[in-house]
């Protein structure tokens, strides 16, 4: 695959091979320096949480099998059935495609049950990083274990809690969150991300939200909100057990190159659950994911 040998140089390409299909090159950041030589290449997959109660009617308004009991879950709904599915098939996808050095994940039931099954495989333990958690989050204890969940549930929880990595020290956020403060956290999670797992630490997994997921990938690759309504324009939205990956390719003189590739919503063959994908659109809301100098609120996404 030929890099784009060139100073500072945003360029949109067409499809390429990457050894994992066919995929759209959405942007590419070039910095000064030889497009021939890389002495580091590394992966970061950005993973959606799966299907989740919340996405189905409350328990009180249908006979339906699943359900959504807001009385149990709070807002820290677990993941149902599918999701659990979809976050067995995602971490499959992953290790067909991928070596996996760090697992990093939000602190929600939802993600952590993702992660679990990647972690599993790979006898990992699970870094834990509230910089990732929900977008705009309140001030309850959306962090804590919810012991009451269904029974599968509180087996994940009792598996994370074994695969924590306790050594990984990380601050709680600040809440209650406003968008704002939000898009503050994207950047503080990005920049610490980044300081934490240099491209000499190996390929990273993480395990996000919706809205998180396109902030960090966007902002894995670039600095500066200029380049955000390309970015959306052309980025489809992420659903359950979605990947963003993007890829960074370091040269021996610390030039190099940042990729994000298009989502892939693997997760989708199942064709199980009721969460939708997601992506707020530019023109709705321009900071929603990143400060943009066009943002104005509120804005029509939630």
């Amino acid at each position: 695959m030929a890099m784009v040998p060139s100073a500072r140089h945003l360029s949109r390409l067409g499809l390429a091979s990457t050894g994992i299909g066919a995929v759209l090159f959405v942007s590419v950041f070039s910095l000064d320096g030889p497009a021939w030589f890389w002495a580091t290449e590394q992966h970061i997959y950005i993973v959606r949480h799966g299907d989740k109660y919340s996405s189905y009617p409350p328990c009180d308004e249908t006979t339906d099998d699943i359900c959504f009991d807001a009385k149990v879950m709070g807002n820290n709904p677990p993941l149902t059935p599918c999701g659990r599915q979809q976050a067995r098939y995602t971490a499959d996808w992953l290790q067909q495609h991928a070596r996996i050095d760090h697992v990093v994940v939000s602190p929600f039931t939802r993600t952590l049950q993702t992660a679990l099954p990647l972690a599993e495989a790979l006898n990992q333990q699970l870094k834990v990083e509230p910089l990732l958690s929900e977008a705009r989050q309140d001030s309850s204890a959306f962090r804590a274990f919810n012991a009451d969940s269904p029974g599968e549930t509180v087996r994940d929880l009792s598996e994370c809690s074994a695969r924590w990595d306790w050594r990984y020290g990380a601050a709680s956020i600040k809440t209650p969150e406003n968008d704002t403060l939000y898009v503050q956290r994207a950047v503080e999670a990005v920049r610490t991300l980044k300081v934490r797992f240099p491209p000499s630490t190996g390929n990273i997994a993480i395990y996000t939200h919706a809205t998180p997921s396109l902030s960090l990938a966007f902002g894995w690759c670039y600095k500066e909100g200029s380049s955000l309504k390309q970015f959306l324009d052309t980025q489809d939205a992420i659903g359950p057990a979605g990947v963003v990956h993007v890829i960074v390719k370091q040269g021996g003189s610390g030039s190099g190159t940042c990729t994000i590739l298009q989502t892939q919503n693997v997760a989708d063959a199942l064709k199980c659950g009721r969460t939708p994908a997601y992506k707020c659109n530019f023109k709705d809301f321009p900071a929603w994911y990143w400060p943009n100098p066009e943002g104005r609120g509120p804005g029509r996404c939630n």
